[in-house]
């Protein structure tokens, strides 16, 4: 059976996005090697991080190396993060935990087939959600209806064109700096 690829859900591409950083997210915790050294004991953590990991008091120094590093981490990464940012990672977290298991199971294989990608295939991707944000609701609403009655192959043969525009559209703008450089360089 043929997996669908990222662009084929039908959820929005904000929610896609989310998805797939917060399994990036997740992964990260996962493929990082720890060792003993790297995982400190219940009683060599700071006092916010014991407060931040409190959950975890009882059983800290039997968890493996990686997971205590993991936790730290994400302890650490915490205590950096604005009011703002807590209140979006509690709220994405919140959402993360009330997916089936299938779904996060789909979610990660995603991103792990994202992460596969070449680099340029991933700016690519990431170029056209950054583009896609700019939409106002209703072009994004307008786009999303369009892309939703496309067959895959037509979905394709836009989304090939729109690069090749971006692509003439990025020369022209070379084209034109070097102009305006060079007749800044006669001024001079």
């Amino acid at each position: 059976m043929r997996q669908p690829n990222l662009m084929s859900l039908k959820m929005n591409p904000m929610k896609k996005i989310k998805s797939l950083l917060l399994a990036g997210l997740c992964s990260l915790f996962i493929l990082q090697p720890a060792t003993a050294q790297d995982a400190p004991r219940w009683d060599e953590l700071s006092e916010t991080q014991q407060t931040l990991l409190h959950r975890f008091s009882a059983q800290w120094d039997q968890l493996v190396p990686l997971r205590r590093q993991k936790l730290l981490r994400g302890a650490q990464r915490w205590e950096k993060m604005t009011p703002e940012q807590r209140q979006l990672a509690r709220k994405r977290f919140r959402h993360w935990r009330q997916l089936p298991d299938n779904r996060k199971r789909q979610i990660r294989r995603r991103f792990e087939n994202f992460r596969d990608l070449p680099v340029e295939e991933q700016q690519r991707i990431r170029r056209n959600y950054k583009n896609f944000q700019s939409l106002t609701p209703a072009e994004k609403r307008r786009l999303r209806n369009k892309y939703r009655s496309m067959t895959p192959e037509q979905r394709k043969e836009m989304l090939r064109k729109r690069e090749i525009q971006r692509a003439q559209q990025q020369r022209r703008d070379q084209t034109l700096r070097r102009d305006r450089q060079r007749q800044q360089r006669k001024k001079d």
